[in-house]
């Protein structure tokens, strides 16, 4: 099922504001230009918000212990890169401060990352998976 609280929050990333930031963000490093155009062009990563429950059943032998950095390194198995999660009926957390902490997430929750496109290499959702997920743009 779908969190409209989040796709509301994630179709309006690419403010005014956040664009300023970009540019100043080139200005200062221009290397940081490539890293950027991955995560906002139309053919980088996506943003995509996926259910916990996807990754519940295989991680539920460590669920007490598992930390941000735990998750991510599963995650990042998939070809995923961990940015964030986002329980049931709270804001969405990006980049947590304390990534040792135990997340404690359960079946309802979801996790945000940044995924190659459904067109590059790696990626690793069937088309069933993508039905049931939002497709936060960074276009």
């Amino acid at each position: 099922a779908q969190d409209n609280s989040v796709v509301n929050r994630f179709d309006f990333l690419l403010s005014n504001g956040i664009m300023a930031k970009v540019l100043s963000m080139v200005t200062e490093e221009r290397a940081i230009k490539h890293v950027l155009l991955e995560l906002l062009s139309p053919e980088g990563s996506e943003m995509l918000v996926r259910p916990y429950a996807h990754f519940a059943d295989y991680l539920a032998p460590v669920w007490d212990t598992l930390s941000f950095w735990d998750l991510s390194a599963h995650v990042r198995a998939s070809g995923d890169i961990l940015i964030g999660y986002k329980r049931q009926r709270e804001a969405p957390v990006l980049n947590p401060h304390d990534k040792r902490a135990p997340l404690r997430l359960l079946p309802p929750d979801s996790i945000i990352v940044f995924s190659p496109s459904d067109d590059g290499p790696g990626h690793s959702m069937s088309s069933d998976d993508d039905e049931q997920e939002h497709h936060g743009g960074a276009s």
